[in-house]
């Protein structure tokens, strides 16, 4: 499994798990849409992720994971109400380029955290 990668592939692995994903999304939305279920290759992420904060942040990884854990669920109701919403406005094939948003989101805040992570290590 994606926690016994070595700390040396721990970054690459963790930018692939969510720029593979953009990449798939925008495949998809090409006309291949056969291959979006692709997407949830960004599942090693979140295990990998949760191991590497509680590494490098090891007195606060109790309440780190806590929060993490917190935001998801909060992140993930508030997402399908308000992809349901954009369905029922602007049609499910518009609507779901919202998640791609978030995705792209999520790859850019995880450069923020690796400059973040710089200054602790």
């Amino acid at each position: 499994c994606f926690l016994f990668v070595r700390r040396k592939y721990e970054t690459p692995v963790l930018i692939a798990s969510l720029v593979v994903p953009c990449i798939v999304y925008v495949i998809a939305f090409s006309g291949s849409y056969k291959v979006l279920p692709l997407v949830g290759l960004a599942g090693p992420f979140f295990a990998l992720f949760l191991a590497r904060i509680s590494r490098v942040f090891p007195t606060h990884w109790k309440s780190l994971a806590i929060w993490l854990m917190i935001s998801i669920d909060i992140c993930l109701g508030i997402s399908h109400y308000l992809l349901g919403g954009l369905a029922d406005r602007v049609g499910i094939y518009n609507a779901y380029y919202f998640p791609f948003g978030f995705l792209v989101l999520a790859c850019g805040l995880l450069f923020v955290y690796f400059k973040v992570e710089r200054k602790y290590t």
